[in-house]
């Protein structure tokens, strides 16, 4: 299969940059989605509490209502718009984590067929 010792040593050591740019890329995807949900959960509780302002400001009944029923719209709103965007960051987290095993995996059948290795009899 490999000429020698140094190719199949190359074919390891390539393996396992392979596998480390594998991780670097899941962690670089992870914190992304983290920051996103710290903001996102951020910006929530402070619209929360501009709600409990808005709410103990109103001078009737209905206008509380109403600004509660505004408020849950925008929220749902905003829930879909987040559902949405991390639904992105985590299929772009897959891609980025199995970009480089891939590339390193393609290189496998290349190294195979080389001229004079004995897998071709």
């Amino acid at each position: 299969m490999f000429k020698n010792f140094e190719d199949l040593q190359a074919a390891g050591k390539e393996r396992l940059e392979a596998v480390s740019a594998a991780s670097a890329n899941v962690f670089r995807s992870l914190q992304e989605i983290a920051a996103e949900t710290t903001s996102y959960s951020g910006n929530s509780f402070k619209n929360s509490l501009g709600l409990i302002g808005e709410i103990a400001g109103a001078k009737s009944l209905e206008d509380a209502v109403q600004a509660q029923s505004a408020f849950a719209r925008s929220q749902q709103e905003s829930f879909f718009k987040q559902t949405a965007k991390l639904g992105e960051l985590y299929v772009n987290l897959g891609r980025e984590a199995l970009r480089p095993v891939e590339v390193a995996l393609a290189k496998v059948p290349a190294m195979v067929r080389q001229p004079g290795n004995s897998a071709q009899g």
